[in-house]
């Protein structure tokens, strides 16, 4: 993984998972949606092991599918983010 890859991706999920933690006051929230995360990443065969399903791509399309990837993630993970920064900034007491 190339070293901007390697710092989007956990900065965008560092995000959630803080927010999360915020959200939640404490670490149960975040653990689970990171627990989710994984699970559906080895359900769909993106682990080093293929889980329930095999992800098969064809020759050809490796970039595609790799863009594809990215753009699913960052906007899952924007959009998750976005959900949770809303509603703790709406709950939050001062």
């Amino acid at each position: 993984m190339s070293w901007w890859a390697a710092i989007l991706g956990s900065g965008t999920g560092s995000l959630v998972f803080g927010f999360a933690a915020l959200r939640s006051k404490g670490l149960a929230l975040s653990t689970g949606l990171h627990t989710a995360w994984n699970f559906d990443q080895w359900t769909l065969g993106f682990k080093n092991e293929p889980g329930i399903f095999k992800t098969v791509i064809e020759h050809g399309y490796e970039g595609r599918t790799q863009l594809l990837g990215w753009v699913s993630y960052l906007c899952l993970m924007g959009l998750a983010a976005w959900l949770l920064y809303s509603s703790w900034k709406k709950n939050r007491t001062l």
